[in-house]
């Protein structure tokens, strides 16, 4: 009996001693679970794919790091009601500064929006050649985009430039989606801001010529370089969609040569970016080479062996090579 609250006594101690250890341990626990949290949430804030809320509970903060690890383009592609607000303004500014007296400025046509009318009006008589020769020549898809406009709005001047505007809102449209991407909604509002005002942005989307659309087709194959290339674009269970972002990256490259020759340097950038991550032991990069390639290939190919084949490539090297053509034919 004497002995009993001795024991007690050293029960007690010990649970004691047991609950004190057990709370420094959930304590450093904590603290370990604290900065490794902080740490991973900082990385992810960099990427810019997490917004930090530095004063949350640490329990929230676990979950939120959680759910955004586990779905890693829900903070990146999470769309605000502001964002769109802003969006719609700006390309509302920049449909007004396109569209406002486009008959009369700038005043008539040049010659060379007078034979890309011709070359549109062409195609809607039946003449769809793969080369125009008129003019020095012209590339085929932006008279075709023109006679597609005219076929619903009518064979007129004004419907040569509504063509031009269309592809210079596509052309922020597309710098808007890239930007966002890489610096998020702020810096891509922004951009797009100083797309729709200013000055070369606004003249070449009011003038019926085809320069617009190689910046076009270079900001689409850009972007889908990217959504191929960026590790968080896709997850790691479906490399198909990888590979044909890839294929569209280099076949948008490709297709800019339709529009213009000076098309030909579109894919260089993006090649070097891919001989500069594969130079880097990026397995990625040796993954894109070939559907990217390919897909250029196939539509570079294919024109070529068209003009081949319907004996135009004659018309094509008298055109843009002028009085030089017969020295290159001897």
């Amino acid at each position: 009996r004497h002995l009993l609250p001795t024991a007690n006594q050293d029960e007690k101690q010990e649970s004691g001693k047991n609950r004190s250890r057990s709370h420094g341990t959930s304590k450093r626990d904590n603290q370990q679970a604290h900065y490794s949290i902080t740490r991973l949430r900082l990385i992810l804030v960099k990427q810019g794919r997490l917004r930090y809320h530095w004063r949350a509970p640490l329990e929230e903060r676990i979950a939120m790091t959680k759910s955004q690890v586990n779905c890693p383009q829900s903070a990146a592609g999470q769309w605000h009601r502001w964002e769109w607000v802003l969006l719609a303004l700006i390309l509302c500014l920049a449909v007004l500064l396109r569209v406002w007296q486009l008959d009369r400025v700038p005043p008539g046509l040049t010659h060379d929006e007078a034979s890309n009318g011709h070359d549109a009006a062409g195609v809607l008589r039946g003449i769809r050649p793969l080369y125009f020769t008129v003019g020095y020549g012209h590339e085929p898809l932006y008279p075709y985009s023109v006679a597609a406009s005219m076929a619903l709005l009518g064979t007129t001047d004004i419907t040569l430039r509504l063509t031009t505007v269309a592809w210079g809102l596509a052309l922020i449209l597309l710098t808007y989606g890239f930007v966002r991407r890489l610096f998020g909604s702020l810096p891509a509002l922004l951009t797009a801001a100083l797309m729709a005002t200013s000055f070369w942005c606004v003249m070449t989307s009011r003038v019926g010529l085809r320069a617009i659309t190689l910046a076009t087709t270079f900001t689409a194959s850009a972007f889908c370089f990217w959504r191929a290339y960026d590790p968080s674009a896709e997850p790691a269970s479906a490399p198909g969609r990888r590979w044909a972002w890839w294929a569209l990256s280099g076949a948008l490259a490709g297709s800019a040569v339709l529009f213009k020759y000076t098309g030909a340097a579109v894919g260089a950038p993006m090649l070097v970016v891919l001989a500069w991550a594969a130079a880097s032991h990026a397995r990625r990069a040796w993954l894109g080479l070939l559907p990217m390639t390919l897909g250029g290939s196939l539509v570079l190919g294919s024109c070529g062996c068209w003009l081949m084949w319907t004996h135009a490539w004659d018309a094509f090297v008298d055109s843009q090579l002028g009085l030089v053509a017969p020295y290159v034919a001897q």
